[in-house]
């Protein structure tokens, strides 16, 4: 196995458990090692460290996956962490909920790889060159563990181009998946579309359920509600209306969809095609009022760098939301951007109240579900904040 040494005092970094090693903590390497290949690590001393995925042209040079010498990551070694990760999610799965996420990357010591179940269908996502090098392994194991109808792989995002990969279009390794199917969720059912159209996210499954449990009775205003998920929990709940808000005509559709699917009417919860940064002002210039908002915009900083930028803006559409609550209203509020912490987060809800001059408390806090952990050594893992305020 080809080597790679770290420059004195950088192994401490492996020591922390964090799994990746940046290019400038690199002393040397064998040549014409391959991206993705699995190297032996030693410190400076040349005393084993790690075995991990290397890659000489991406700024994460080195992915860990193996702390133990005796424990070399070969095939088997792929087997047995795949077939660990899905273990882990059996007790999430059942009549009520047939989705889930089966591996998350680095949170299940498989940096790169991403596997979501939808019903009895996997979807893949590779994002690094030593995923992309046991691809084919992957696909066979996931084949036989979860026996799968077929599985779509989706390696469209721009994560793949910063190790050089390219970004493909999507294609399946069996059976042609239809163009639509159910899955259920809390027992409510969604269509779902995994090529090119709307797709759905798991991650939110355990906060729908504690954000509608706020809902019944209340008028409610869904912000990027895309494909109704937030929307159907509540009129699960008993909501009195919920009017969605997103500014793909696409998905509201496939919202439509659901909500008819379901049962409920359309009449309860009418879409609406906009920004929801300028539908939200054009409410308060109205003077509308709502009894509870929900706030689950998409990513806005993927990374630190972009942190403050996307701070101006979680202040400013909760302002706006806080602005259009009743006395006694809920702001059920998200953030899924990586870059931003749940204590910055929490500050842009403070900011936005105190220039909203309103009062406000947490009532819950909210994360991630369980198929999407946390590594503890690995805070980049944690993405998804949440709080749900009494707006006073």
């Amino acid at each position: 196995m080809k080597r790679v040494v770290l420059k004195k005092a950088t192994e401490k970094f492996v020591h922390s458990f964090h799994p990746w090693i940046y290019q400038q903590a690199i002393k040397n390497a064998d040549p014409n090692i391959e991206p993705g290949e699995i190297v032996y690590i030693t410190n400076s001393n040349n005393q084993f460290i790690a075995y991990g995925f290397y890659n000489p042209h991406s700024a994460i040079a080195l992915r860990i996956l193996e702390l133990h010498e005796s424990n070399i990551p070969d095939e088997a070694w792929f087997y047995k962490k795949i077939a660990e990760a899905i273990s882990r999610r059996k007790n999430i799965l059942s009549s009520a909920t047939n989705s889930c996420r089966l591996v998350f990357g680095e949170s299940d010591f498989l940096p790169g790889l991403i596997v979501d179940k939808y019903a009895d269908f996997l979807v893949i996502q590779i994002h690094t060159a030593g995923v992309e090098r046991f691809k084919q392994h992957i696909i066979n194991y996931l084949t036989e563990l979860s026996k799968p109808t077929d599985i779509i792989e989706k390696n469209d995002s721009d994560i793949r181009t910063l190790e050089q990969l390219t970004i493909t279009e999507s294609h399946t390794h069996g059976k042609k998946i239809p163009e639509s199917f159910i899955i259920t969720e809390n027992t409510l059912r969604y269509k779902i579309f995994l090529g090119q159209k709307t797709g759905f996210y798991c991650d939110q499954r355990e906060n729908r359920k504690a954000v509608s449990t706020f809902s019944s009775g209340k008028k409610v205003l869904d912000c990027f509600s895309y494909t109704g998920s937030f929307a159907l929990h509540c009129l699960k709940n008993k909501a009195q209306h919920v009017l969605r808000i997103d500014s793909s005509k696409d998905a509201l559709a496939i919202g439509d969809e659901n909500i008819k699917l379901n049962g409920f009417s359309l009449e309860n919860s009418p879409s609406l095609v906009g920004n929801a940064f300028e539908v939200l002002r054009k409410f308060r210039d109205e003077n509308k009022r709502f009894d509870m908002i929900i706030l689950d915009p998409p990513k806005l900083a993927s990374r630190k760098q972009e942190k403050d930028k996307a701070l101006r803006a979680y202040k400013d559409i909760n302002l706006l939301a806080i602005k259009l609550l009743n006395t006694d209203g809920i702001l059920a509020t998200f953030s899924c951007s990586g870059g931003v912490n749940r204590e910055d987060f929490r500050m842009a809800l403070a900011w936005a109240a105190k220039d909203a001059e309103r009062k406000m408390s947490i009532i819950q806090t909210l994360g991630q579900p369980e198929d999407h952990p946390i590594n503890i050594y690995f805070p980049e893992s944690e993405y998804l904040k949440g709080f749900i305020c009494r707006v006073l």
